[in-house]
Formats: structure tokens, C-alpha cells, sequence
């Protein structure tokens, strides 16, 4: 596995494993009423299969009585939640109504959709909108728990699907929405791949010849529809829109939905994604880690305010100018981008009391 540590600390699952352990062999070997060295003899050809029987049974006796209470920590963990939500109440007040209405958009769009046939850019767009608010709702359960360094993870995820969904609704061409829908086959040949290569070490079954077969129909297909270079990176699908460049990438889209003045904080995102030293940074004091705090659930006015929740509701608002414009009445238009607005500047107000 690795190197082995010179650092040896007994208790870290079983209190006095050992002491216990010696108790039981001392009480045996007074119970028989032999002296020492006669049952040493005796048990030195059976202790090692003595002590693993002593292994399986300390391990069954903690799992069945456990003290781990769920209750008392669901209690605690609702505990701290409502501890956080009433310092910042007016904060996550305005914030929690902003992504409730944009729910109720939501909502509203997908009933309407029942009813009408959507091109391929209105399917994609709304699908995406679907999912940057779930992004959205799983953020503010991490900082209501507090987790910010799991809500900018969430943050980081939620704008790569808003910048796509930016993208698709800018070019607004069906074309372009239906290659970013047929380039979803390259991860499924890359899943396909790299189940069949590690499925043993796993030992789960090997693949359905028949999916293989399908999945491999489909780039084919793929390939002969849109040429050699279609699958052969992560934005295929967009290359035409960049012909300048030897391919598409996260960055030029982000700049041609002109969100790029949202990249440092991306950046900062992607610290809490990747294992490099400086995702150690909410845990530090000049060159010194905490680790006793790397555990903790505790959230301060920096991470609330400066980052997820405040970067999170100006992603929105360029989505949701977007999706008013695109599926609002006329007569409700200017209503419904006052009261989104309202909302922004309400939360914009909730801020300042902790600045």
C-alpha cells in the first residue's frame, strides 16, 4: 500500500485492544490452574489462531453495539443548521426566495413545454436551467451545513452548465444544441472503455456485448455525421464556432458567453476540486495547517457572503435574463425582470449588514 508509518497509536477504533486481550489469556490460564510456562507451552502453538478468533469477535461485539446514536446526530447536525441559518436569517431569507422563484419558473416552463413542440435549443436550454437550480439548491444545503469549501464545488459545477447553457441560448442555432445532445456518446464510449479494462479488479460482470455493440454504433454514426474530430475532446461539439483554434475549450466558450469575469473565482473553485496544496488554504495560518479544523462544519462571513451565494445569484441573473426574455408574456415581461431584480438588490442589502 504505502510506507509504513514509525508513529504507532493504540484506541484508534478499540479502546485497551491488547490490555483486553492479555486479560483474557491471564484469566485462562489462571482458570486452569497451571502455571505459566506449562500453558505457554500449551498456547504458543495456538495463540496466533486464538487472537485472530479474539479479532472477529471484538469486531462483531462493536458493530452490533455500536454507541453511535443517529438520532442524536441528526439532532446535532439540525442543531448547527438552525444555529446558521438564524446568524445569517435575512441573508438566506432573500437568498432561499431567489432560487424559489426560480423553481417556480422552472416549473412553470416544463408544464407549458407539455403542451408544445420545442426545438433543440429551447430542450437543451431549459434542461440546463434544470440542472444549474439543483446545482443552486445543493449549494445552499452545504453552506446551511457548513460546508463552503463543498458549496464552491458545487459553485464550480453549477457555472460550467450555466456558461453552456449561455452558449446554446446566444447561437441559438438547433444544429449546435443537437451536437452538444449526439457528443454525450463520448463519455459513454469512454465509461464503456474503462469498464472493460477494470472490471475484473472490481469483479463485477463484463459489459453487455449488446450495449458494447450500441454504444459503438453510435460513434460510428457520430463520426460519419460530423467528421474524425468530433469525439476527440471534451467540446467537440463546439469546434465550428472556433475555427481559429485547433479545438473548443472550456475557456473560449466562457468568454463567448462572455461570463469570463467570472473565471477568478473559478479558479478558486477548482483549489477545493484538485488535490493540489492549495485546497489546504481555509485551513491555515501562515505555514501552518490546522488539522483539527479540516473536520469542522463552521462557516464565516467570508465564505457566506464574498463567495458561493454572491457569485451564485449573478450566474443566475444571466441566466435568467435569458429565460424572461424567452418565455415571458409581453405584458409580463418588464414585471418579471423587476421582481427578479428586487430580489438581487434585497439580497445585495442582507450583505452589507456584514460588511
Amino acid at each position: 500500500m504505502g510506507r509504513y508509518s514509525n508513529i504507532k497509536v493504540k484506541g484508534l477504533l478499540f479502546q485497551d485492544f491488547k490490555r483486553r486481550f492479555e486479560d483474557i489469556v491471564n484469566s485462562a490460564i489462571t482458570e486452569s490452574g497451571k502455571c505459566k510456562s506449562e500453558v505457554g507451552e500449551i498456547f504458543e502453538s495456538k495463540l496466533d489462531p486464538i487472537f485472530t478468533k479474539y479479532e472477529d469477535m471484538t469486531v462483531d461485539f462493536h458493530l452490533k453495539y455500536h454507541n453511535f446514536d443517529l438520532k442524536e446526530y441528526l439532532s446535532q447536525f439540525q442543531g448547527r443548521n438552525n444555529h446558521t441559518v438564524i446568524k445569517y436569517f435575512e441573508i438566506f431569507e432573500s437568498f432561499l426566495l431567489y432560487v424559489q422563484s426560480c423553481n417556480h419558473i422552472y416549473n412553470t416552463i416544463i408544464e407549458s413545454l407539455r403542451e408544445n413542440k420545442v426545438d433543440s435549443t429551447l430542450q437543451m436550454t431549459v434542461a440546463l436551467y434544470g440542472l444549474v437550480i439543483r446545482r443552486l439548491e445543493s449549494l445552499v444545503s452545504l453552506l446551511i451545513s457548513g460546508y463552503p469549501d463543498g458549496a464552491k464545488i458545487i459553485w464550480r459545477s453549477l457555472y460550467e452548465h450555466a456558461v453552456i447553457l449561455l452558449v446554446l441560448a446566444l447561437e441559438n442555432d438547433n444544429e449546435l444544441a443537437d451536437k452538444y445532445f449526439y457528443h454525450s456518446v463520448r463519455g459513454s464510449k469512454k465509461k464503456l472503455e474503462s469498464y472493460a479494462k477494470h472490471h475484473l479488479k472490481l469483479n463485477f460482470p463484463p459489459v453487455d456485448p449488446n450495449y458494447e455493440k450500441l454504444v459503438n454504433a453510435e460513434v460510428e454514426t457520430m463520426i460519419k455525421k460530423f467528421g474524425n474530430k468530433f469525439l476527440e475532446n471534451d467540446y467537440g461539439w463546439a469546434d465550428n464556432l472556433f475555427p481559429g483554434n485547433s479545438k473548443a475549450t472550456f475557456y473560449l466558450l466562457e468568454q463567448r458567453a462572455d461570463m469570463q469575469m467570472y473565471r477568478p473565482f473559478y479558479l478558486l473553485c477548482s483549489e477545493s476540486i484538485h488535490p493540489n496544496f492549495n485546497g489546504f488554504q481555509n485551513f491555515m495560518e501562515g505555514n501552518l495547517i490546522y488539522l483539527d479544523e479540516i473536520l469542522e462544519n463552521s462557516i464565516n462571513d467570508h465564505d457566506l457572503l464574498v463567495d458561493p451565494m454572491q457569485y451564485s445569484i449573478g450566474v443566475l441573473d444571466d441566466i435568467n435574463d435569458y429565460i424572461l426574455y424567452e418565455f415571458s408574456d409581453k405584458d409580463e415581461l418588464n414585471a418579471n425582470l423587476k421582481f427578479l431584480c428586487k430580489l438581487f438588490d434585497n439580497l445585495q442589502l442582507s450583505f452589507r449588514k456584514f460588511d
